[in-house]
């Protein structure tokens, strides 16, 4: 079937109901491209399985079960089903969630990649490489989940180190989910670094981490897996009472400079704007915490025009609260600020059953009815709905 030039189909046609049933099992990208075909083809996307997901909603984790709000401020929120704990989720990406560690049917370890919307599941075996052991941390600041905007192709990104104490490491492994399904070694510039304490975050296609010694931004380009230097942090990280942490806002890389003090803890969160040469950091957060009882939740610390916190291991030893706070300003103005106090305590929208005083951790989410058997045949096979990676 084609189009003619002027709007009308010619050749075959296929009820809208059954086209888009058809088309909604394609991933996102392949989605985009099927939408150029004809008019038809067009309408059924847009209609019964838009290419693009809508907006993002908030998914809290806390002590491993995922609960999505679709309205954050109403304090509504659903549980949503996985194959496995997710205390040691890694991050999602167009709703798909990564996990490492093991789950039901999964016994061997690694990464579990799932669709809570389908129910679908799929293993990703752990790495290895040739002459030397691979270094397995459970822990999820390891790692990150990534998906390429432009190839549409999603990437685990392990990120261990060779010396815990330097940082240091000589290369950098990636996972393609695809037709090439494989673990590759990325070989790193000598005297490479990492600071655990800033984190991991990958963005539009990059992967970023803060290097020991020179406290540069560091960058993983996922399409072309070249690694370059990208930028000064805003503010030193080795600095007595702060720490920096790598985040996103806004759909760029961003920075959150934590201040903390006996009696009030100040965060800032600074976003990198501009293009290649002419980037620069802007201050587009600050929250002030003043009392020991709050502190701000991570990596999605924001939701439209509320910034949100959780009470403290130290308030709450049984239990754990998830709080929205109104954010002051609006377009125009370049830095959007919340004050925290007994005044304004803001508003309870959740309360979790605490077990550490790391459970409670906060994500972007989309839902989305993209599959996972689209990478059957390339090294995974079928259990069910979930699916295994051999």
């Amino acid at each position: 079937m084609q189009d003619d030039g002027d709007g009308d189909d010619n050749g075959w046609d296929m009820p809208s109901d059954t086209l888009g049933e058809i088309l909604r099992h394609l991933p996102p990208l392949d989605r985009r491209r099927s939408r150029l075909v004809c008019r038809q083809w067009r309408d059924a996307v847009d209609s019964r399985a838009p290419a693009r997901p809508g907006p993002a909603k908030t998914l809290v984790v806390a002590h491993g079960a995922g609960y999505v709000f679709d309205d954050v401020p109403g304090g509504s929120s659903r549980e949503i089903p996985s194959p496995c704990p997710l205390a040691n989720i890694v991050g999602t990406c167009n709703g798909l969630l990564c996990v490492v560690g093991t789950g039901a049917g999964f016994t061997t370890g690694g990464f579990v990649l799932s669709n809570p919307v389908t129910g679908e599941a799929l293993h990703v075996p752990l790495p290895t490489r040739i002459g030397a052991p691979w270094r397995r941390w459970e822990h999820n600041e390891y790692y990150s989940f990534a998906h390429h905007p432009t190839t549409g192709l999603y990437k685990i990104v392990p990120f261990t180190v060779d010396d815990r104490w330097t940082g240091s490491f000589d290369a950098v492994q990636v996972y393609t989910l695809g037709e090439a399904a494989s673990w590759r070694d990325v070989p790193a510039p000598a005297g490479s670094s990492r600071r655990k304490s800033c984190g991991l975050v990958s963005v539009d296609g990059f992967t970023y981490w803060v290097a020991m010694d020179t406290e540069k931004v560091m960058s993983l380009d996922l399409k072309d897996e070249r690694i370059t230097v990208v930028i000064t942090l805003p503010a030193p990280a080795s600095e007595p009472g702060r720490q920096c942490r790598l985040t996103e806002a806004h759909g760029r890389l961003a920075v959150a400079a934590i201040v903390t003090q006996p009696t009030n803890t100040k965060t800032e969160v600074w976003v990198l704007e501009g293009g290649a040469g002419g980037r620069r950091w802007i201050r587009r957060y600050s929250v002030q915490l003043h009392g020991p009882d709050r502190q701000m939740v991570w990596p999605h610390f924001a939701h439209g025009d509320h910034a949100m916190t959780a009470s403290t291991w130290q308030y709450s030893r049984s239990h754990e609260l998830l709080y929205v706070h109104r954010l002051s300003g609006g377009k125009g103005l370049q830095c959007r600020e919340a004050r925290i106090n007994g005044k304004s305590p803001g508003k309870a929208v959740g309360k979790y059953d605490r077990r550490t005083y790391r459970d409670l951790r906060t994500f972007a989410f989309v839902e989305t009815t993209e599959p996972l058997n689209v990478y059957s045949g390339h090294g995974c096979r079928h259990i069910g709905k979930e699916i295994s990676a051999g």
